[in-house]
């Protein structure tokens, strides 16, 4: 579909490409050539302070979601119901979730971070660690700060999750060779290669950010006036942004949304901003990334 420009700035910078005989050009979201760090007080900015760059020791893979908020838009549109457990994957069924204790609907947030026995799954909010101590003790977990308990198949919970360590109204998870111990000990923001695409990201409702041949990529996906869009990090800026933008209005993606910018902020990386079309899932940009099917990466 023909891209489509929402902000002022970007507004008279295409008239300006247009003037020029460029009618394909897409314009800078804001005229910037850097991209401020993430505001403190977002979600997402919360969410990433609170685990230690550690965390990536074996590879680094993000994802983070709002879940309060997604399930809340899900209520009236379903479509984002296919990213409202982003964060909280570590936890395959409900029933997982009941045998322990933990409500991952009631929290406000979730972020988790490395894949496999090393994953470790913050829910913020909703929680009670007097529920889950007695739940998780009920199905054979012991310890004191954190319980813990083998995987064990006749226990499904446990290949899952290993380790449990309520925090509060918050609550850890962790694979068997994870460090629960991650988890407000340090900022992700403090990794160099993970703050520029954090950054780049911005104030969003879901997140992934993952390791790709060129670098790290990130996904993000916002609500604005009612409308489903999915930021899309990529390094090797203006090139990569104009391949993306280019990418999506190929066959494959023209008809699912349209590209809204393109911008190079922090650490050259190229920001491609794009709006689902009617119908078409939250987890677009997030399902094509996983499945290595995004231009660019």
């Amino acid at each position: 579909m023909r891209r489509v420009v929402t902000a002022l700035g970007a507004v008279l910078a295409l008239a300006a490409a247009t003037a020029c005989g460029d009618e394909d050009a897409v314009p800078t979201l804001d005229g910037t050539e850097t991209a401020p760090a993430p505001a403190a007080e977002t979600v997402f900015a919360q969410a990433m302070s609170r685990i230690s760059p550690d965390a990536l020791a074996e590879g680094t893979l993000i994802r983070f979601g709002q879940t309060a908020q997604l399930l809340a838009l899900g209520a009236a549109d379903e479509r984002w119901l296919e990213i409202a457990a982003t964060g909280n994957r570590l936890l395959p069924v409900e029933s997982s979730a009941s045998a322990i204790g933990v409500d991952p609907d009631g929290a406000t947030y979730a972020v988790e971070v490395s894949d496999g026995p090393t994953r470790v799954s913050l829910l913020v909010g909703g929680q009670d660690p007097e529920a889950i101590t007695v739940a998780a003790t009920k199905a054979g977990y012991t310890g004191d700060v954190v319980l813990t308990q083998e995987a064990d198949s006749a226990n499904p919970v446990t290949l899952a999750v290993q380790q449990i360590k309520p925090l509060e109204d918050d609550v850890v998870l962790g694979g068997g060779a994870a460090d629960v111990g991650w988890v407000d000990a340090g900022s992700l923001f403090a990794d160099p290669e993970v703050a520029p695409v954090a950054a780049c990201l911005g104030d969003v409702l879901a997140a992934m950010i993952a390791e790709r041949d060129g670098g790290l990529i990130g996904i993000g996906v916002r609500e604005e006036a009612a409308e489903i869009q999915s930021v899309v990090c990529l390094p090797g800026g203006a090139d990569a942004a104009s391949a993306a933008a280019d990418a999506f209005d190929g066959p494959e993606f023209a008809d699912r949304l349209d590209v809204i910018a393109t911008d190079v902020v922090e650490a050259d990386y190229a920001k491609v901003l794009v709006q689902h079309a009617p119908g078409e899932s939250a987890a677009l940009m997030m399902m094509a990334a996983s499945q290595q099917a995004l231009p660019g990466a």
